[in-house]
C-alpha cells in the first residue's frame, strides 16, 4: 500500500491492483498475492496448493518432534555449526525449480553478521567423493506411490538413487518426500518457518537484508561516473574478448597478442585463495541466450572442484543481487567470487529513463564487485565478448591447472 507502483497502477488504469501485506518480507511472500497472482493468472489450480499449506501451518504449530518445519530448521542451524554449511540440492522432476527460490529464503535470510548457510543449487552432478565435509544433501524426491505412478508413463526420478549414493559414501542425506506438485504450498511455508528457525538459532535476524543496500548505493554511484572499484580493478580483471570491444569501453580494443601467461597467473591465484571449506560463486552478468552456456558453466563447476575441492554456485546478474548478493557480502568470509561481464550487443533505452539497459547492468556488476572488495572479500573480474568464446577460453585456463596438479 501507498507505493510508487500502488500509484502508478491507479494513474494508469490497470484492471486491477493488488496490494500485499506490507509486513511481508519479499522471499516470505511466496503465498501472499506476490506469489498466488501469477500462479492464477499462469492457470494453477490454487485450493490444493493452499490446502497443502494450511495442512503444514497446522503441522508446524506442533510440539517439537513432530514439528516439520522446526526440525527442518533445527538440522539447517546444527549441521551449519558443525561446519556443513553448503545444504546442496538434489532434485528432478516437478522440484527441478525449487532450488531457485530457496536458494534466496535461505542465503538472504541467514547470510550476515559473519555467519550464513550456503544453498548450492544446479550443481552439475560430481562422484561421491568430489564432496568436501562441508556438505549437506537436501533431496526433493517422489513418495513410493509417486514414483510408481511416474514410471508408468516413463518418468524417471534420480534423485532417490543419487542421494543413496550419497548416503553411502557418508554423506549427510535430508529427504523431502512429496506425493506431487499441489504440495509446494506446504513446501513454501515448512522452509520459511525452518529458515526463520535456523536464523534465530545461529543467532541472526532471519528478516532483514542489511548488506543489500551497499551494493544498490556503489551502483547509483557508479551510474553518476564514479569509480567505486577500490583501486583494486586493474589488478583483479582479466581480458578473454581479444580482438573485440572490451566491456563498457568501446573505443578501445584489447591487444592483439594477449598476455595469456599473465591471465592464467591471475586465475591460478585466485583459485589457489581457495580454502578448504570456501565455495566459488560465479556471477554472469551476461545474456544466457547462448545455447552452449549452460553445458560449458557445468563443465566450468566441475573443472573448479576439481582445482579446489570447493562447492561452487552459478548466478546471473543482476537477478542475485537481492538473492545470494546478502551472504556474498554479509556472510562468513568463505566465499571466492568470479564475476563474467560482456559488452551488450545491444543498448537498448529504458523507457522513461535517461539512459539504457547495458549502462544499468554494467553499473550493477561494478556496484556489486565494489561491494564485495570493500568487504575484502577475493574477487575476479573477467571480460568476454557477447557471442565470443570467452568462457571456453576461462574454462581452458582452469583446465590447465587441473592438469598441472
Amino acid at each position: 500500500p501507498d507505493s510508487p507502483l500502488a500509484a502508478l497502477g491507479r494513474e494508469r488504469g490497470f484492471r486491477r491492483v493488488f496490494e500485499a501485506a506490507p509486513d511481508v518480507g519479499g522471499r516470505f511472500s511466496a503465498l501472499s498475492h506476490f506469489g498466488l497472482v501469477p500462479a492464477a493468472l499462469m492457470g494453477l489450480d490454487l485450493p490444493p496448493l493452499l490446502e497443502s499449506a494450511r495442512l503444514a501451518a497446522d503441522a508446524c504449530r506442533e510440539e517439537v518432534p513432530h514439528n516439520p518445519g522446526f526440525r527442518l530448521g533445527a538440522a539447517l542451524s546444527e549441521l551449519t555449526l558443525a561446519g556443513r554449511d553448503k545444504w546442496t540440492f538434489v532434485s528432478a522432476g516437478p522440484w527441478t525449480a525449487f532450488p531457485d527460490w530457496a536458494e534466496q529464503l535461505i542465503a538472504e535470510s541467514t547470510g550476515k553478521d559473519g555467519v550464513g548457510i550456503v544453498p548450492v543449487a544446479h550443481e552439475p552432478w560430481l562422484d561421491p567423493e568430489a564432496y568436501g565435509e562441508d556438505r549437506v544433501f537436501v533431496g526433493l524426491v517422489p513418495t513410493a506411490d509417486a514414483a510408481r505412478e511416474a514410471a508408468q508413463w516413463g518418468e524417471e526420478d534420480v534423485s532417490r538413487d543419487r542421494l543413496e549414493v550419497l548416503e553411502a559414501a557418508g554423506h549427510p542425506v535430508v529427504r523431502l518426500e512429496l506425493e506431487g506438485p499441489h504440495q509446494m504450498g506446504a513446501l513454501f511455508f515448512i522452509w520459511e518457518v525452518a529458515v526463520a528457525m535456523a536464523g534465530s538459532a545461529l543467532g541472526v535476524h532471519p528478516f532483514d537484508q542489511p548488506d543489500v543496500q551497499l551494493a544498490k548505493e556503489l551502483a547509483q554511484r557508479a551510474m553518476a561516473g564514479e569509480d567505486v572499484s577500490g583501486g583494486a580493478e586493474a589488478h583483479d580483471e582479466i581480458d578473454l574478448d581479444w580482438g573485440t570491444p572490451a566491456y563498457g569501453h568501446a573505443a578501445t580494443r584489447a591487444p592483439a597478442e594477449p598476455d595469456v601467461s599473465a591471465m592464467r597467473g591471475r586465475v591460478r591465484d585466485l583459485l589457489e585463495a581457495v580454502r578448504p571449506g570456501d565455495y566459488v560463486g560465479i556471477h554472469a552478468y551476461l545474456a544466457g541466450d547462448s545455447e552452449d552456456e549452460p553445458e560449458t558453466f557445468d563443465d566450468l563447476r566441475r573443472a573448479i572442484t576439481e582445482v579446489t575441492g570447493a562447492a561452487t554456485t552459478l548466478r546471473y546478474g543482476p537477478r542475485f543481487l537481492h538473492s545470494t548478493g546478502q551472504l556474498h557480502k554479509g556472510g562468513p568470509d568463505n566465499g571466492v567470487f568470479v564475476q563474467i561481464v560482456d559488452d551488450a550487443a545491444t543498448h537498448v533505452h529504458v523507457p522513461e529513463g535517461e539512459f539504457t539497459f547495458h549502462q544499468l547492468i554494467r553499473a550493477q556488476a561494478r556496484g556489486d564487485l565494489g561491494a564485495l572488495r570493500e568487504r575484502a572479500r577475493r574477487t575476479l573480474r573477467v571480460r568476454v565478448a557477447a557471442g565470443g568464446d570467452g568462457l571456453d577460453r576461462l574454462l581452458r585456463l582452469v583446465h590447465e591447472m587441473s592438469e598441472e596438479s
